[in-house]
């Protein structure tokens, strides 16, 4: 797992295209994800986003809200919209749409940081 950590920080960092990162990002999760399942289970998702995104305030309170609320694990879906989200609602979330189509957890997490961020 060492190496693995160690390839993918270097990887992520030297992506610097948009969208190179984008199909790096995407790939990760199909890499990540066992054979004949359809998810990754939060662990392994958490891990990887730690991974992926060293050093990034926004995703270590969306961990942080994932382990505190959820339990379940992460879609494709939710995994390729959470990129989305970061690189297109604000940090203060003042563009953020509750009626555009996020997944309900995106938008629990939007209230969680409302409330508690």
């Amino acid at each position: 797992m060492n190496e693995l950590t160690k390839f993918m920080k270097n990887s992520a960092s030297q992506i610097k295209d948009p969208e190179s990162f984008k199909e790096f990002y995407n790939f990760s999760f199909d890499y990540a994800k066992p054979l004949r399942t359809t998810g990754l289970d939060l662990l392994t998702a958490i891990a990887y986003w730690k991974i992926i995104f060293v050093k990034n305030q926004r995703v270590d309170k969306w961990i942080s809200f994932l382990e505190k609320e959820e339990k379940r694990g992460v879609t494709k879906d939710e995994w390729k919209i959470f990129l989305d989200f970061l690189n297109t609602v604000k940090e203060d979330f003042s563009n953020y749409d509750p009626e555009d189509a996020w997944p309900v957890r995106i938008d629990d997490f939007v209230d969680f940081c409302k409330e508690s961020c």
